[in-house]
């Protein structure tokens, strides 16, 4: 027995063979945005487990995790260098940062405070870093220090843990 379409007109419309509910006339009326922030929205829907991890990050972390990918040297001092040279790094790009900042803000205007102008206060603070850099490179020291004693211990935990297990 074949159907025709006569056997379906008695159907209500809405309640029809598979179809869909869609008004005719919305079509071409939207704009090539619409589809796009629907994508948008669905890629970032799939990313937002992942965006919570990253989110937690520090900001600078964030703005400069990648840095070390583009240079050789902080590549290779990441993945094999020691601390001392990782720091020595570390405090040779904050120096030329420091400096290319002085340098941007001379340019800005002569708004700055010339030496001449500044209190006694603010010209007692080259001493106050001699004081802080030498605090942080006794500090240095004795990390490598604990380091070195953490290496140990290490290799002593491993000792007995084997020990341990072939008794």
């Amino acid at each position: 027995m074949a159907l025709g379409f006569a056997d379906f007109a008695d159907e209500p419309e809405d309640e029809g063979a598979g179809l869909i509910s869609l008004e005719m006339g919305a079509f071409g009326s939207g704009s090539m945005n619409d589809p796009l922030r629907h994508a948008v929205g669905m890629r970032t829907a799939q990313d937002s487990c992942k965006m919570k991890m990253w989110s937690g990050f520090p900001m600078l972390f964030q703005n400069t995790i990648f840095h070390g990918e583009q240079d050789a040297e902080i590549r290779s001092l990441r993945h094999d260098g020691t601390l001392r040279e990782r720091l020595e790094k570390g405090r040779r790009l904050k120096e030329s940062g420091n400096e290319a900042l002085k340098a941007a803000s001379g340019l800005v205007g002569s708004t700055l405070a010339t030496p001449s102008s500044c209190s006694v206060s603010a010209r007692a603070k080259p001493s106050e870093a001699q004081a802080l850099s030498s605090r942080v490179q006794e500090l240095e020291g004795i990390i490598l220090q604990k380091e070195q004693e953490l290496k140990e211990l290490r290799k002593d935990f491993l000792v007995a843990k084997t020990q341990l297990a072939e008794s």
